[in-house]
C-alpha cells in the first residue's frame, strides 16, 4: 500500500514504545551517566562522535571511539526532544519551543522560538523537520531557521517525524492515530488511519 502512494522505508512502530525491561537489556551497553534523563541521540556522520540532550535541558557530546565526554552545556530551559547533526552542524529541539543550531559545544549560531511545545525533531541535510503539543508539523532550513512549510496536521500532539535521506518527502504521525506524508512542498497525504497509535517513524 505505501508503494501506491510513492512512499518507500516508512516504517510505523505502534504500541510498542515502551521502554525494555532490565532483563532485556543487552548484556554489554555502556552506559554514559551525565543526564537526569534522556531520550534522544544522534551520531555524527562525519566522526562517529555521539550527541545526546536531556530532560533538563542539556546537551552533551561524545567523542569516538572511547565515547568519553568532550562537552556538556545548557542548551535549553525545558526537555530537549530531539538533536541532529545537518549540513554540518548540531541541531536541537526542545519542549520549550526552541531550535537551535550550534557550530561547536556552546557556539549558538542560530535560535528560534517557535511559540510551540515540541515533541519531536528530525534534521536531514538543510531542512529540519518538528511536531508539537498542538498537532503543527512544521519544516525550517538549518541555514538561518527559515520556515519552508507549516501545516496544522494532526488532532493533538504529535508522536513522531522522519525525513527521507533526500529530503524530498517527510511524514509524521499523531496521538490521533494519523500518519501523513508531505511532499518538499508540504503538501498533504493522509495514510489510513493505523489501528494503534503509531509512536515511531523510521
Amino acid at each position: 500500500m505505501l508503494a501506491a502512494t510513492g512512499l518507500t522505508g516508512l516504517l510505523l512502530g505502534l504500541a510498542a514504545c515502551m521502554p525494555l525491561g532490565v532483563e532485556e537489556q543487552p548484556a554489554d551497553i555502556s552506559l554514559l551517566e551525565a543526564h537526569a534523563g534522556s531520550d534522544t541521540l544522534a551520531f555524527d556522520p562525519r566522526n562517529g562522535n555521539l550527541l545526546s540532550g536531556g530532560w533538563q535541558g542539556e546537551l552533551n557530546l561524545w567523542g569516538a571511539p572511547d565515547f568519553r565526554r568532550i562537552a556538556g552545556w545548557q542548551a535549553h530551559q525545558g526537555p530537549v526532544e530531539g538533536v541532529a547533526f545537518a549540513a554540518g552542524r548540531m541541531v536541537s529541539a526542545s519542549r520549550d519551543g526552541t531550535i537551535k543550531v550550534w557550530g561547536g559545544p556552546r557556539d549558538l549560531l542560530q535560535r528560534l522560538d517557535t511559540g510551540h511545545p515540541i515533541t519531536e525533531m528530525a534534521a536531514v541535510d538543510d531542512v529540519v523537520l518538528v511536531g508539537h503539543t498542538d498537532g503543527l508539523v512544521a519544516a525550517y532550513s538549518v541555514e538561518g531557521l527559515r520556515p519552508l512549510w507549516r501545516q496544522q496536521a494532526h488532532e493533538g500532539w504529535v508522536a513522531a517525524v522522519a525525513i527521507r535521506p533526500d529530503a524530498e518527502q517527510f511524514a509524521s504521525a499523531g496521538a490521533d492515530h494519523r500518519v501523513i506524508v508531505y511532499q518538499r512542498d508540504g503538501q498533504m497525504l493522509r495514510l489510513p488511519q493505523a489501528p494503534g497509535a503509531p509512536c515511531s517513524l523510521v
